[in-house]
């Protein structure tokens, strides 16, 4: 398995891991508090994407402008002291609806 670390802001580790059939994220943030959210957005090309990805005003904000096209944004959203997970992905020429589908590890 290949490994890679990065270190990222406020403290934030992450760290890729590379198999035959899958990629593992592994993202430690000791520093995220109520409210705040990590965003993951991939272009795994099953579909087309968009350079542009969704908004919504109570979800994830303003719009955000990437330099490829990405079909697949995994969210997760710190509530009660506890990661509430979602994803959209990018089908039929536009952004599904929030799909709670995306489970995290301890």
């Amino acid at each position: 398995m290949r490994k890679q670390t990065i270190h990222g802001a406020d403290d934030a580790v992450i760290q890729l891991s590379l198999t035959e059939t899958a990629l593992i994220i592994t993202y430690r943030a000791p520093n995220l508090r109520q409210g705040e959210s990590v965003y993951l957005t991939l272009g795994t090309h099953r579909e087309i994407g968009s350079a542009v990805l969704p908004f919504d005003r109570n979800n994830e904000g303003s719009t955000v402008f990437l330099p490829f096209k990405s079909d697949l944004l995994l969210v997760a959203v710190v509530k009660d002291g506890k990661l509430d997970c979602y994803q959209r992905k990018w089908e039929h020429w536009k952004w599904s609806k929030v799909s709670p589908n995306f489970t995290t590890a301890p």
